[in-house]
């Protein structure tokens, strides 16, 4: 089976897809499919064991729009060779070739929204949305065959933006459940964030939070982990120096080996985010055997059906009732949640099984045989 891949970027920048996009090729490769991924030119310095395929943007008129002349003459040419195209995320030029390709040839086409139909993120950049739908995404979207939504909340999205007669697989991202040293000691118990500095990540209500409990909990420090050169981690890091809160660290960004490190020395993990579509942060740090707090604005119920964390309202009064709890407990339940966590990510999140979901479903769409259970 021959599958066309097509996201926008793959560079470290673009967050959870620039993981989960090239590790679905890669577990889709190892199960017998020939990948090609179409991107821009962002591509990270490492190996991969399918073909990638990157091209320039074209700044003018908008950079914004990820608009490349060459990309889209290039998969255009290309499609006639593939049996299906599966394009990630929306809202970009990129994005809606895809789909415009796809009618064109009539190919199959499979679209992974990966939160960009959420309703925080179709509260923002409201025009260039409306410009993007106009240009092709519109089309592009009217064209899908199938969505893949990595949780029932975001079919949902899905089926609110107008496409409830479209079916959706339901498969998470994979994790690569990493080796595990030894819990290194640590001057301090630390609660770790790990996700880009962004006002939907709920940064804010973390540190009001963390703010009113500081003092009950003096054995313990906050770790902010993420990129802090953009103008909104600069006003966050400036928060806390005005407001005089302790023991909160900014790490900067924090990646591969390292990280793992990193979270594997810690306690506790919080993702406090507005909107997510799936959370790989959630991810890594359960197989770290990290116990997690979450908002409910990550589709994470089952931090408590496997008792490996809590899954919380949005705002500050959940979070410091729950940050108090789980820093509250004793050390060997925080370390039995944790297993627990782990456990879970080695049963029903491995890049094998869901490449083995993922090639059910373009089966089921290429050959019109029995529909998977993943697929609504």
């Amino acid at each position: 089976m021959n599958i066309m891949q097509v996201v926008t970027h793959i560079g470290a920048e673009s967050a959870g897809p620039s993981y989960s996009v090239p590790s679905l090729c890669t577990a889709l490769q190892n199960r017998g499919c020939d990948v090609t991924l179409y991107t821009l030119n962002d591509i990270p310095d490492k190996e991969s064991n399918f073909k990638i395929k990157s091209f320039p943007r074209n700044n003018f008129p908008v950079k914004a729009l990820g608009r490349s002349a060459k990309m889209y003459e290039t998969m255009l040419r290309d499609a006639a060779d593939f049996d299906l195209i599966h394009s990630h995320m929306l809202w970009m030029s990129p994005n809606y070739y895809s789909g415009l390709i796809a009618n064109k040839l009539s190919k199959p086409y499979v679209c992974s929204p990966r939160g960009t139909l959420s309703k925080w993120a179709l509260s923002h950049s409201i025009w260039k949305k409306k410009i993007v739908l106009a240009l092709g995404q519109k089309k592009a979207l009217d064209t899908v065959s199938c969505f893949h939504v990595t949780a029932q909340s975001e079919a949902e999205e899905v089926f609110d933006f107008g496409y409830r007669n479209i079916p959706a697989t339901i498969i998470p991202n994979g994790i690569d459940i990493p080796l595990l040293s030894p819990k290194k000691s640590t001057p301090y118990k630390r609660l770790t964030f790990l996700s880009r500095i962004h006002p939907k990540k709920g940064i804010e209500n973390l540190l009001e939070a963390w703010e009113q409990l500081e003092k009950q909990f003096s054995e313990w420090e906050l770790a902010i982990v993420g990129p802090k050169e953009n103008d909104y981690a600069k006003k966050i890091i400036k928060l806390v120096k005005d407001k005089g809160i302790k023991r909160v660290t900014f790490t900067g960004e924090i990646k591969g080996d390292d990280k793992i490190e990193f979270l594997r020395d810690s306690y506790l993990f919080v993702l406090p985010t507005y909107s997510e579509n799936f959370g790989m942060v959630v991810a890594e740090a359960l197989a770290c055997e990290l116990p997690v707090i979450c908002s409910k604005g990550a589709p994470w119920s089952g931090l408590e059906e496997h008792n490996s964390g809590w899954w919380i309202e949005i705002g500050v009064e959940p979070l410091r009732e729950s940050l108090e709890h789980a820093m509250g407990l004793d050390d060997f339940e925080r370390v039995q949640m944790g297993q627990n966590g782990r456990e879970w990510m080695k049963k029903d999140f491995s890049w094998d099984k869901i490449a083995e979901n993922m090639i059910k479903t373009y089966e089921w769409i290429l050959k019109h045989n029995e529909k998977p259970d993943c697929v609504q």
